[in-house]
């Protein structure tokens, strides 16, 4: 009966059946608990993975290895919670550059590999991409600001301009008014 109990446990945890009721059955003897050890570490390496995979990276329970600490999933799964807490910092501190302004702040891309880094270079394409949009507005905003200083300085220069000519007009006006004058009085004079 114990080795039946410990072959169908032995198919569950290979196809990766960790909630089989074949599992909660208890075999006496070292193998009985070596499989009961394993289903306990499996499932606590399960519970980690959720952790991390809902995004809980500060939760205790995602640090705590019910495992042995030197087993090849649990270095695995370590390691990966490290990248992905790193991932996580190089994100936060971009974002916090770009909220405060320091749009030149780029992701440290050599510090991860494969995906990981290439999510870190489209993020610094995209804050890049976002830098030269701001110089571009600022560039067209100075010269706009540039090109109204021009015009109101043309505008105040035609505007002395007018006020000289209208002021000319006036004495050309006067002139010929007194003209006008002199030649009446001058032909009333002659007659």
């Amino acid at each position: 009966e114990s080795l039946r109990t410990l072959k169908e446990q032995a198919r569950a945890i290979a196809e990766d059946r960790l909630r089989d009721p074949v599992l909660d059955r208890r075999i006496e003897g070292e193998l009985g608990h070596a499989f009961s050890q394993m289903v306990e570490d499996l499932d606590g390496f399960a519970q980690r993975m959720n952790l991390l995979a809902a995004g809980e990276l500060e939760n205790e329970k995602l640090t705590k290895s019910r495992g042995k600490t030197e087993g090849v999933l649990t270095k695995s799964l370590e390691e990966t919670i490290r990248t992905v807490r790193a991932l996580q910092e190089e994100m936060n501190n971009i974002i916090a550059a770009v909220g405060d302004g320091m749009l030149h702040e780029r992701a440290d891309v050599d510090r991860f590999h494969g995906k990981y880094r290439d999510l870190c270079s489209g993020i610094n394409e995209i804050t890049k991409a976002f830098e030269s949009a701001l110089f571009q507005v600022a560039h067209s905003v100075d010269v706009v600001h540039r090109t109204s200083d021009e015009l109101a300085q043309g505008s105040q220069t035609l505007a002395e301009g007018a006020t000289e000519q209208a002021s000319t007009l006036e004495e050309i006006a006067s002139s010929l008014e007194q003209m006008s004058s002199m030649t009446g009085e001058m032909a009333s004079s002659a007659s």
